[in-house]
């Protein structure tokens, strides 16, 4: 949509003169002196919406000891169409303060807290089966699979319970507004196994059990058919390219739910708050 777009391009004013801002329709970027996106919103008359902007203090505060300018996008004054480019910004920027409480003191960038999720998974043998990049429109998307049972002494022992225990614990944080959706659930003996999906930076991250058509796979681990790559900046265990080909093959189900995948190459999380 703005593949291209450059913040440092666009006209901005310094928080602190925020009363000359134009009375455009726009969209907007709370910006700080390092580009890193803030908050994103929308306005019909960007200057009224700055008159009594309800993230000022937070704003302020922040500006105290990182200067920050709001730059914007001029933008059609139909509600839908800004609504619509809003939330394409918000999504692909991840901003600090969007769909936090507005009291909160601490907040936690979405890239971090992915990371730290991201490091549970691997530890419960979650492997990453692909990447689809970005195809009619749709975002770019990570493919992650976690086998149902894992073996553990001399037993197999269930896996969705520790997985979903990860994710709800992610989604109790509120000092982030990164989030993991439920998709699909379905039964198994006595389990429930759920599929989840987020995105972060631009980017969807799809979570779900490894299966056949015969039913569940135990996982997908082995040193033969894996290789390190990283996601958002985490080390995790990937689909070998040779293996993924064997795999689309012999599944044709697979094939058609996955038309667009590829072996993952390089991290396609872009990382604005961390480093690698």
């Amino acid at each position: 949509m703005f593949p291209d777009l450059d913040l440092s391009k666009l006209p901005s004013v310094s928080l602190s003169q925020k009363n000359s801002l134009p009375e455009c329709s726009a969209i907007y970027f709370a910006v700080d002196s390092k580009n890193r996106v803030l908050y994103v919103g929308k306005a019909t008359n960007l200057l009224a919406r700055w008159k009594n902007h309800h993230r000022q203090e937070q704003l302020s505060r922040i500006n105290r000891r990182n200067k920050i300018k709001i730059a914007w996008l001029s933008c059609s004054n139909q509600l839908d169409v800004l609504t619509n480019t809003e939330a394409y910004f918000i999504n692909f920027y991840q901003p600090l303060l969007n769909r936090t409480l507005v009291p909160l003191k601490t907040i936690t960038p979405s890239e971090i807290v992915l990371q730290t999720t991201l490091r549970k998974l691997s530890a419960l043998d979650v492997v990453v089966f692909g990447f689809e990049p970005t195809m009619n429109s749709n975002p770019p998307t990570v493919y992650l699979k976690y086998p149902v049972e894992i073996w553990k002494g001399n037993n197999f022992v269930n896996n969705t319970g520790p997985v979903n225990k990860i994710i709800q614990a992610n989604n109790k944080r509120k000092s982030t507004r990164l989030r993991w959706h439920q998709y699909e659930i379905k039964k198994l003996s006595l389990s429930k196994v759920r599929s989840w999906k987020t995105s972060c930076n631009g980017v969807h991250i799809d979570l779900s059990p490894w299966k056949s058509e015969r039913g569940y796979f135990f996982g997908l681990k082995s040193e033969e058919n894996l290789v390190i790559k990283t996601v958002a900046g985490v080390e995790m265990p990937t689909l070998n390219e040779l293996e993924l080909t064997k795999i689309l093959e012999k599944y044709c189900f697979i094939r058609e739910n996955y038309p667009g995948v590829c072996v993952l190459e390089h991290d396609p999380i872009p990382l604005l708050w961390s480093k690698h």
